[in-house]
């Protein structure tokens, strides 16, 4: 567990940043599960249904898939899976 209170406000590093190796050399860690910026702010779609988004290969992986956009968002339940992999379990 992080014992700071830097990880509340590093996001825009994790999905803009050029070399993800900070991860672990900052923080210990391989993988990033995150929320609260909605997949449509990554992906740049605006117009899909909202998925779980996987980047840079798969070590960041943003589960927000926006339950508060109607048309377009909905409650998805993730299994987290070796090497970087990740299956929808359901959508609601």
């Amino acid at each position: 567990l992080i014992s700071t209170n830097d990880h509340l406000w590093i996001r825009n590093q994790f999905y803009e940043c050029k070399n993800i190796d900070f991860l672990k050399s900052n923080y210990g860690v391989d993988r990033v599960i995150f929320g609260h910026t909605p997949t449509r702010y990554i992906t740049k779609n605006d117009n899909e249904k909202m998925n779980p988004a996987s980047i840079h290969g798969g070590r960041l992986l943003c589960i927000d898939t926006g339950t508060n956009y109607r048309d377009i968002g909905s409650v998805t339940i993730v299994e987290i899976l070796p090497d970087f992999k990740y299956r929808i379990a359901a959508q609601i």
